[in-house]
């Protein structure tokens, strides 16, 4: 009786080592699967942003070419002073700093989709450096960004 016991117990630890095995199989497998999918919807992510940053800087060229064309006749074109070209942005910048519900946010290169946001109040900051977030500061690159946030954060 003891040796069927035994044999009954060999039987169902083999069998339950079968099982965990397979699902560990199943497992190891969904989990590639899932790794896949997650991969393909981060580059088609990348991908539409891409899309999305080109087709803002056409949408700038493109107003940008539209208002220096000739003006009607009475009016002037005048240049930008110097002032308001450094609080202007460009076509290479990585970041925009602007304001959003009274606190510094910060924008992807194509101006319209958040980056982050922070917990800096614009009103703490420097009025003239207000004044530059209020027209979209551009930041040139993530190193002049994190510095810029180092400076200004508590």
């Amino acid at each position: 009786m003891a040796k069927r016991i035994l044999a009954a117990m060999a039987g169902i630890g083999i069998l339950m080592g079968l099982a965990y095995y397979s699902g560990s199989l199943t497992s190891e497998r969904a989990l590639e699967q899932e790794r896949a999918r997650l991969l393909a919807q981060i580059e088609s992510l990348e991908l539409l942003t891409r899309e999305q940053a080109a087709a803002g800087r056409d949408t700038v060229r493109a107003e940008t070419t539209d208002s220096t064309e000739k003006q009607p006749e009475g009016r002037e074109t005048r240049e930008p002073d110097e002032e308001a070209l450094d609080t202007e942005t460009s076509d290479t910048a990585l970041f925009y700093l602007k304001e959003r519900d009274g606190y510094l946010a910060i924008y992807r290169e194509d101006g319209t989709t958040l980056y982050e946001t922070t917990d800096i109040p614009l009103s703490l900051l420097p009025e003239a450096l207000q004044q530059e977030i209020r027209a979209g500061k551009s930041v040139e690159s993530e190193q002049a960004l994190y510095d810029f946030l180092e400076n200004y954060s508590s």
